[in-house]
């Protein structure tokens, strides 16, 4: 029994369109799962099915301004208040129990949240899929703009009232970083022939800006709600997964049940279906029914049974985890060059000697390449650490300086989406590298930070830093990263990632992650308003690296990962999550039309 095109008027009045989806009344009064989203509510009719089938009933609304709602989209403004009345109508209904549960990703995970914050006593359980919750914290990384993200994601999606998919890709290819080359960063919509009008009023607002709607961790903390918070170590938000999972009803005793689930994926989660994410294979382990397991969820939170336990698969992971309870400090040292006459490196790593050479997996020199003959490590102490081999990484602690490289903004070392090989950027002048030796044994690690002692000729220098994986056969895939503005502690993106015997661990030290982040322009004006560019020489005295390595975990078996999954609540359309289609145009610089990436919030 649906309802389509209904019309309920907003906090203020404002007519706001939804479709509702209900089991048949003799099913009735049944518990209500709600979406709230700005990407379309008609993307959601075979989810409303699923969840229908379930015995649920099912609402999705098109928040204000977007698609069949009137008044005026202003990102992350009157979610609130919105889904307040949303919350209050249902209740009411003579179809719904009075229980609802907020369910969302991306942004309609931050109208999921808005929901259960201005009524608790009505949504006991919220399902939240990486979710984006202000535009200071999505837009930004480390203080910087997510340049990348920012362009693709608002010529599709802002100052519309319908998306515009597909316009990324058309407008922001190119060598270089195309069009996001283009400077000043806040003319970009002009250059592109884009009417963007809101566009500069977040770059220049900046990362301190705080909107009067922000869900606050305060607020998280004293929720009664149930949480399951479901990530993807690839997707740009999973920071804001894992926040949440540590802080919703954290301030209250007993503490609500939370939940984590987190794989490798991108910001498609497990509904894509596939094994691989871009050029990085993760097994069949990858597969999970996740439609499946939040149904199970919900029941449980519902019925006030145990939901079950967290689920992590890290990347390189073989088996499905909980969350490790206690882990130890492993503190590595960069140093400028590989030595081969150095000894034994203690610990995680074997000796450093003479072998054969093994083609790729030294940036795909061949032996034959290699100065001094056969062996990689044949004159290796000739090679600072940005050239081609690089540094080197282990536990003796590093008198310095590690190293020194040119930056030029005119030529900014590229990015890649994370599960790009990024062997061929090996021999960049302008990149640090210090690699341990083959893993004798395997590693894992939760977390990474990097200590830093850094100088620059110039102010406003960036000190982007990357965590990799040099695998035997010579695929370089990124772990994690920063950006620091100088020296001191820099904690690296979310991870948990498991190395097997073989491959190496990088730390790589450069200026720029272009066109990702917006990028310095060498002369200590600002990033966003100006043009005039400069080289900049930047010294690294010490780096250190500190992994957060775990207690071996128990093993638990991944329900569903013995077969591929269909989507949300068993839906036939696994694409149906919000806010799916805007990938972030970060290009493959060996083939500028191959738009690999991250899809935006």
């Amino acid at each position: 029994m649906n309802r389509f095109n209904l019309r309920l008027p907003g906090w203020d009045g404002t007519p706001l369109a939804l479709d509702v989806h209900l089991p048949e009344p003799s099913l009735w009064p049944v518990p209500t799962v709600v979406t709230r989203t700005p990407y379309g509510r008609g993307r959601h009719l075979a989810e409303g099915a699923g969840w229908v089938r379930r015995g649920f009933g099912y609402v999705v609304q098109d928040v204000r301004g977007r698609y069949d709602s009137d008044g005026v989209w202003e990102c992350y403004r009157n979610e609130r208040g919105d889904g307040a009345a949303l919350a209050d109508w249902i209740a009411a209904q003579e179809w719904s129990d009075g229980r609802l549960v907020g369910y969302g990703g991306s942004y309609g995970g931050y109208t999921a949240w808005a929901l259960a914050v201005e009524r608790p006593e009505l949504v006991p359980a919220v399902v939240s899929m990486g979710p984006s919750m202000a535009l200071h914290r999505t837009k930004f990384e480390d203080g910087v703009l997510r340049l990348a993200e920012h362009a693709a994601w608002w010529l599709e999606r802002a100052d519309s009232r319908t998306s515009r998919d597909g316009l990324a890709a058309l407008l922001l290819g190119g060598e270089g970083g195309g069009a996001l080359a283009h400077l000043p960063v806040t003319d970009l919509p002009e250059r592109l022939g884009a009417r963007l009008p809101g566009w500069a009023g977040v770059v220049l607002r900046g990362p301190g800006h705080r909107p009067a709607e922000e869900i606050t961790e305060e607020e998280l903390a004293a929720l009664p709600t149930a949480g399951l918070h479901v990530g993807g170590w690839y997707d740009l938000l999973a920071d804001e997964t894992l926040l949440h999972w540590r802080t919703v009803g954290a301030a209250r005793t007993p503490r609500p049940p939370q939940r984590l689930i987190m794989g490798p994926w991108g910001h498609d989660l497990a509904f894509t279906g596939r094994t691989r994410h871009i050029d990085r294979e993760h097994g069949p382990q990858a597969l999970l029914d996740l439609g499946a397991a939040q149904v199970t969820w919900i029941r449980a939170c519902l019925a006030g049974e145990d939901p079950g336990p967290d689920l992590v698969l890290p990347v390189g992971g073989t088996a499905w985890s909980p969350w490790p309870t206690t882990t130890r400090e492993h503190v590595l040292h960069a140093h400028p060059e590989g030595r081969p006459d150095e000894g034994t490196v203690t610990g995680l790593f074997g000796k450093l000697e003479e072998v054969p050479g093994d083609g790729p997996g030294f940036g795909g020199t061949t032996p034959d390449e290699v100065p001094g003959g056969g062996s990689p490590f044949a004159g290796l102490k000739a090679f600072p650490a940005n050239e081609l081999f690089g540094g080197r990484l282990d536990e003796v602690p590093g008198d310095g300086p590690c190293g020194v490289f040119v930056y030029d903004p005119a030529d900014p070392c590229p990015s890649l989406a994370p599960g790009t090989d990024r062997r061929f950027l090996d021999g960049r002048p302008d990149v640090l590298r210090f690699s341990t030796p083959p893993l004798t044994a395997p590693l894992s690690f939760t977390s990474a930070a990097v200590h830093l002692d850094v100088t620059a000729s110039a102010p406003g220098a960036d000190w982007i830093v990357r965590l990799a994986e040099h695998t035997a056969d010579g695929r370089v895939f990124e772990l994690a990263r920063g950006r620091a503005a100088g020296s001191g502690r820099l904690a690296l993106s979310p991870v948990w990632a498991s190395l097997p015997v073989g491959s190496r661990l990088r730390l790589e030290i450069t200026g720029s992650d272009f066109p990702r982040l917006a990028r310095s322009l060498g002369t200590g004006a600002d990033r966003y308003t100006t043009t005039a560019t400069a080289p900049v020489r930047q010294r690294v005295r010490t780096a250190r690296l500190v992994l957060e390595v775990p207690e071996t975990p128990d093993a638990l078996a991944a329900p569903g990962a013995e077969k591929p999954q269909r989507g949300s609540a068993g839906q036939e359309d696994p694409t149906s999550l919000p806010g799916r289609k805007a990938p972030i145009p970060l290009q493959n610089p060996k083939n500028p039309g191959d738009q690999e990436g991250m899809e935006s919030p």
